[in-house]
């Protein structure tokens, strides 16, 4: 009867013992499964703004600055911010605090604008929010690759040698998103490159320079010398508006009629 009874013991304890280890791991499987997840959240972000100042790279003629948020989940209210310069030119720096932002990147734009809305600075930044704590971001912008550009064109096409017609050069600059006239007085340089022709009665082969008016454009007076060869006209400038000079240039044909296309014979 002892013997029966130690059997039955060692077969309980066997299958307990086979039992145990399902039960543990069907234990850890529920908690892998209802286990939380952290989701959503919000943080918070600091960025500030450095204004023109002596060592700055912003342009003075700076009117104010725009600063763009965008990202997911953002309100209205989290998306733009405008910053007006100062009178005299204090605080050098602005500093804005944005709350409650959700847990996403966020791509930071900053411009620099005149008072016309031309962008004279600009620095794109992303950063990543994070979950109760603030990110802090300096916005350090660098001056925009300005281009000029100059249009040339003449009041007519074709001319009769040894008359005058005006050549006008129109200056103008553009930051790749908007485009505006040169200021005014921006020399302008105007030279015969093929032909023979005088420009505002100076010599032949004499280069002129005439301002540029308010609407950007500077006018010269051009004429052949020479019947039956064309007349090309080239003007340049240099537009200098966030430090970094752009110069370009421009020409325009004219062409000079034959002598028999105007000459009358009288017999």
């Amino acid at each position: 009867m002892q013997r029966i009874h130690s059997l039955r013991a060692w077969a309980c304890l066997a299958a307990l013992t086979l039992v145990l280890p399902w039960l543990v791991g069907c234990s850890s499987n529920a908690n892998l499964v209802s286990a939380p997840t952290a989701t959503g959240g919000s943080g918070s972000l600091h960025f500030s703004v450095q204004w023109p100042a002596g060592t700055r790279v912003i342009p003075d003629a700076t009117a104010k600055i725009t600063v763009t948020l965008e990202g997911l989940g953002l309100a209205e209210n989290q998306r733009s911010f405008e910053f007006l310069r100062p009178a005299n030119g204090y605080p050098t720096t602005v500093t804005q605090k944005v709350a409650d932002l959700p847990v996403t990147d966020i791509k930071i734009t900053a411009k620099a604008l005149d008072n016309t809305g031309f962008k004279l600075a600009q620095i794109v930044r992303t950063v990543r929010i994070v979950n109760d704590q603030e990110v802090n971001a300096d916005l350090n912008m660098a001056p925009v690759t300005v281009q000029s550009v100059v249009t040339v064109t003449s009041t007519t096409e074709v001319i009769p040698a040894n008359q005058q017609v005006d050549v006008n050069a129109l200056v103008e600059y553009t930051d790749g998103e908007t485009k505006r006239p040169a200021p005014a007085n921006t020399p302008v340089t105007f030279m015969v490159t093929s032909g023979q022709g005088k420009l505002n009665g100076q010599p032949v082969g004499t280069p002129v320079t005439v301002n540029t008016d308010a609407t950007g454009t500077a006018v010269v007076k051009a004429e052949s010398t020479q019947r039956g060869v064309n007349l090309v006209v080239t003007a340049s400038a240099t537009v200098n508006i966030t430090g970094a000079p752009a110069s370009a240039s421009g020409s325009c044909t004219l062409q000079i009629q034959q002598a028999g296309d105007f000459d009358v014979v009288v017999q």
